[in-house]
């Protein structure tokens, strides 16, 4: 079936500039079906205003030469004396077809799963329009006002906990150099349970350190790579392999190794080296 919208100039006491002014297609009408609600609710509240909210249906009118395509208006709020009572709308369904779509806050609270109501037919719209719009009473206008507040703060909250986290590790390098300047300081201010977690973690980042100039070293290739096999070492330095006698080893790393075979495996020896098994090593 054809659309057929219906023109602006059909509704009285209705709104069509903010639509307009929210969005840069051409506004071409009124969803027809949209229409028939909306000309009802005006016939019967008339000290009510429409203000087009929604344009969500596409429509090419090709009775313009060249054809124009545009949006059809798919919702208005329903205002009286500047307070907003409600909203109708059009939607389709493949199963029901074009429904009327009738919300509001008092609504919203009574479905479950939807903000609004859904229908084919305009008696039962009219219906939920007469049960649920008409202005908040002081406790309706109390909880929405007090539920926007906290919803305010809670998004002000958000919005300064991440400004504030992207801030500071913009400065965490800095404020880290700085404590660690002054850590015996810092580390005579907390209490003495954290005062000997702070002297272990000053204990565990010098070892990290140490073993991450070994690992840099190897990844690199400065390192040598040894392998005990008998009486022989196995050497590969920068990707070439030698091989020793105990007698022909450069004594440098020999004396190196002589201070590695003395740890555990699994243990490093800050700008010696690290014993990975019992007969390999790196050293550097």
């Amino acid at each position: 079936m054809t659309i057929k919208p219906v023109a602006e100039s059909e509704f009285i006491n209705t709104d069509f500039d903010k639509i307009k002014s929210a969005i840069t297609q051409p506004i071409l009408g009124v969803q027809p079906h949209l229409a028939v609600l909306a000309q009802a609710v005006i016939a019967k509240y008339p000290q009510w205003q429409l203000v087009a909210c929604g344009a969500q249906q596409y429509f090419t009118d090709n009775s313009v030469t060249p054809s124009v395509t545009g949006r059809l208006i798919t919702r208005f709020n329903i205002i009286e004396k500047r307070e907003e009572l409600g909203y109708i709308g059009w939607d389709y369904s493949y199963a029901r077809g074009d429904q009327y779509v009738v919300g509001n806050d008092r609504i919203s609270q009574e479905m479950e799963r939807q903000s609004n109501t859904k229908t084919t037919k305009i008696d039962v719209a009219m219906r939920h329009i007469k049960k649920h719009f008409s202005p908040k009473t002081t406790d309706e206008h109390f909880a929405k006002s007090v539920a926007e507040t906290q919803q305010g703060l809670y998004k002000q909250v958000q919005n300064l906990n991440y400004s504030a986290r992207n801030t500071y590790d913009e400065i965490k390098y800095d404020v880290v150099k700085f404590i660690d300047s002054r850590w015996k300081e810092f580390a005579s201010t907390l209490e003495p349970t954290q005062e000997i977690k702070a002297a272990k973690y000053l204990t565990e980042r010098t070892k990290l350190e140490a073993v991450n100039a070994i690992q840099e070293a190897s990844q690199k290739r400065l390192s040598h790579e040894i392998l005990l096999r008998g009486n022989e070492y196995v050497i590969r330095h920068n990707g070439v392999v030698n091989i020793f006698d105990n007698e022909h080893i450069p004594q440098e790393l020999k004396m190196k190794l002589g201070m590695l075979k003395l740890v555990a495996v699994g243990e490093a020896v800050e700008g010696i080296g690290y014993r990975g098994t019992e007969d390999c090593f790196i050293v550097v």
